[in-house]
């Protein structure tokens, strides 16, 4: 039986209504009831995917323009080449592939922590050098150059400088070494020099002035019970013989004549301390310690002596000595003539 009226138009009704054929608006062929169904459901899961999408392919494009945002705003933050070897730029290296610096470098600038500048490389044989231009000349050269050389990578190395002195930048600010880290040895083509301008000095007294008497007697009685010495190095290892003084000596020659021996500079004593290295965190960490006696409370001392100081009041003293002898030879020659003429 065939319906013409309606919307869809029914071609065929059978008894079951699903297997019906219809012809919807729009379309030239009949499908049956069930497929139209089955074409709906597939209509609303391809809107509800399509729908997804579009989200997802919206957040995308949000996503994208943050990122498009953020990159711009890096970019505006760039470092360009016009920041080059400028404060608040970046060292940036020349044509000849030597780095620039245009102020002061900080090395590990941070409170913890063991730091190291290295330069060069295990194997090299080249000479490493610091050159220093400081001066108001047009000169190629520099001015001060300090150079590490001839080492075999067991810090045996030797550092040398090239310029007209090395001094501390204020005077008698600084000392070269120390009791606790000496130098094993200084070889100088000429003697030292020691200040000794009378404008920088207020005079004590005068060794064998009547008005120093009573210091002059103890002075010379301290270095005639100070007694030479031989001895070796407990550190060193050549077995190599040394002559000189023990500075605890010293200091008990002084101290039976009511004297102090550091008040003549002659005597000095330094509390001991080590460099310690420990591992915090992972990282070496050099700190200065004390030295402690056996008893773990007590710091140990250095005690040095100034052979100069002690060779001048040797010297003096041996004066005074020859003073006395020559003048009591003189007495001794004047009573046998008084006797002979007699």
């Amino acid at each position: 039986m065939s319906v013409a009226t309606g919307n869809p138009v029914f071609e065929t009704v059978g008894g079951d209504a699903s297997a019906a054929t219809v012809t919807p608006t729009g379309r030239t062929t009949a499908g049956s009831l069930a497929d139209l169904a089955a074409q709906v459901v597939t209509n609303t899961t391809d809107a509800g995917t399509a729908k997804a999408n579009a989200v997802s392919a919206l957040n995308t494009a949000n996503s994208a323009a943050a990122q498009a945002t953020e990159a711009l705003s890096q970019a505006s933050k760039a470092i360009t080449s016009s920041s080059a070897n400028i404060a608040g730029g970046y060292a940036a290296l020349d044509g000849s592939g030597n780095a620039n610096v245009p102020g002061n470098m900080a090395v590990g600038a941070s409170n913890s922590g063991a730091r190291s500048f290295s330069i060069g490389h295990t194997g090299l044989k080249d000479w490493i050098r610091f050159q220093f231009y400081t001066g108001t000349g047009v000169a190629a050269n520099p001015d001060f150059v300090f150079i590490g050389m001839n080492g075999t990578g067991n810090t045996d190395g030797t550092c040398a400088l090239q310029g007209t002195a090395f001094q501390p930048l204020s005077s008698n600010t600084m000392t070269l070494g120390s009791s606790n880290n000496a130098w094993s040895g200084i070889t100088s083509q000429t003697a030292v020099d020691v200040i000794s301008d009378l404008n920088d000095k207020n005079i004590i007294g005068t060794l064998g002035n009547a008005t120093y008497a009573d210091v002059t007697a103890k002075l010379r009685v301290v270095w005639a019970s100070i007694s030479g010495v031989v001895y070796t190095l407990k550190s060193g290892q050549s077995g190599r013989q040394h002559i000189g003084v023990i500075a605890q000596y010293v200091a008990a020659a002084f101290k039976a004549e009511g004297l102090d021996a550091a008040d003549f500079g002659v005597w000095c004593s330094t509390p001991k301390k080590q460099i310690v290295t420990k591992a915090v965190d992972g990282q070496k960490i050099m700190s200065i310690e004390p030295v402690y006696e056996t008893d773990g409370k007590t710091q140990e001392t250095q005690e040095t002596i100034r052979y100069a100081e002690l060779l001048s009041l040797g010297l003096f003293c041996e004066k005074l000595e020859r003073a006395d002898l020559e003048a009591r030879v003189a007495a001794l020659e004047s009573k046998s003539t008084s006797s002979t003429a007699a």
